[in-house]
């Protein structure tokens, strides 16, 4: 009976272990990076529909200097923690479904802020066989600055979506000059039963490209990222003529 306990506290201790060491030493834990997008997000809904701040370079960076000191992490290390993320998908999708069904939690109208659309919840997407979702704007700069070289996005399954269709997100990339440092972009479905499927393509040249994902079965949320690393700082990329099939293949 006592070792039997005993086998048991040391096979937790290992779980417990195991599960700490998930997120290597130099990278923001889950936890951490959680609470930092949840602020990220807030900040960002607040901003853009703040005429002041959506002008204000420098209000925009102290806030967003605020969030990283609140949970005493630099640009550089939130920069680097969101590309071993992006190498680690499945990590990533869990840590993104966390802070999507906080802030549904805390507010619904948020997550329709964050994405520039506040009927968002009560709307629907057009129907078709092939139809345009994308629900934020189609044009983003990146400026290679804290937080300015990251671009999340959701959209809620809605009638018009059906089994198996097919996803697909077109855009076109302008950078400055091209480098060596590949912008990366995910594209993912979250179905029922709590799965998750998900694509990753780096990027490298300048022009058009796309990536396209396939659902299984039912869906739940279609999300996903735009990612360009800050190296060398200050190197500005455009992303632009941004869309989001949703294709019936059935």
């Amino acid at each position: 009976m006592q070792r039997g306990l005993i086998i048991g506290m040391i096979i937790t201790a290992a779980t417990i272990l195991f599960a700490c060491n998930r997120v290597p030493g130099d990278i923001i834990d889950t936890k951490t990076m959680e609470l930092l997008l949840i602020d990220i997000h807030k900040a960002e809904a607040y901003m853009e529909n703040n005429k002041y701040l959506a002008n204000n370079k420098m209000a925009q960076d102290s806030v967003k200097n605020s969030i990283f000191a609140k949970q005493n992490v630099t640009s550089a290390e939130f920069d680097t923690s969101v590309v071993w993320y992006g190498a680690n998908l499945e990590m990533y999708i869990e840590v993104y479904d966390k802070v999507i069904q906080k802030l549904q939690e805390e507010n619904n109208s948020l997550l329709a802020l964050m994405n520039n659309q506040k009927d968002m919840f009560i709307g629907m997407t057009r129907s078709g066989d092939t139809v345009n979702i994308w629900n934020r704007n189609s044009h983003y700069i990146f400026e290679g600055k804290l937080n300015n070289n990251l671009l999340t996005f959701t959209v809620p399954y809605d009638d018009n979506f059906k089994d198996e269709d097919m996803f697909k997100l077109k855009f076109k990339i302008t950078s400055r000059n091209e480098s060596l440092y590949p912008a990366q972009v995910i594209l993912a479905i979250k179905e029922s039963k709590d799965s998750t499927k998900f694509a990753k393509k780096n990027v490298v040249m300048n022009g058009w490209d796309s990536i396209e994902l396939k659902s299984n079965g039912s869906i739940r949320r279609v999300m996903g990222s735009f990612y360009v690393p800050a190296i060398p700082e200050w190197k500005i990329t455009h992303i632009d003529s941004i869309s989001l099939e949703r294709i019936h293949t059935k």
